[in-house]
């Protein structure tokens, strides 16, 4: 079967369009937050598994400055997506939009789509409760408590 050029270049187009909306990440974008990459030597205080679709564990309590580590164990790319970052003094939410914000940060924090096999690190520098997705499969979901 022979390919024309519109057609190739309509193809190349919604291969890269899946791949956004599927977590085709390429790196990791930084947030005043406290959330950070982690250098490659930095010593590892925690560990989430990735596996069956879950992160285990679901709620992981550290102290400020620790570097957490995730692994992947399933045979399918996943991310951890910080989507809700609560960091704010603490008070009575006085209605549902605040709620629903809850100090969200202005630029998310995400690892890229990583494999079987491969790790994302990240380290917590304020205290403060970080929600987590990933991003191909939101229903994934998790917590860092930093104290």
């Amino acid at each position: 079967m022979r390919v024309s050029s519109p057609q190739a270049v309509a193809l190349l187009a919604a291969v890269a369009i899946f791949s956004v909306h599927c977590g085709g990440k390429t790196g990791v974008k930084q947030t005043a937050g406290g959330i950070s990459p982690a250098r490659s030597d930095a010593p590892v205080t925690a560990e989430v598994q990735i596996s069956q679709y879950k992160f285990t564990p679901d709620t992981i309590r550290v102290a400020v400055g620790s570097v957490i580590r995730w692994t992947n164990h399933d045979n399918v790319g996943h991310t951890v997506t910080f989507t809700a970052a609560d960091t704010g003094r603490r008070r009575p939410m006085r209605s549902r939009a605040e709620v629903m914000q809850m100090n969200r940060p202005s630029e998310l924090y995400s690892s890229r789509l990583f494999s079987e096999g491969q790790t994302f690190t990240a380290k917590f520098d304020q205290p403060g409760r970080f929600a987590y997705i990933c991003d191909p499969h939101p229903y994934m979901k998790a917590v860092v408590v930093v104290q």
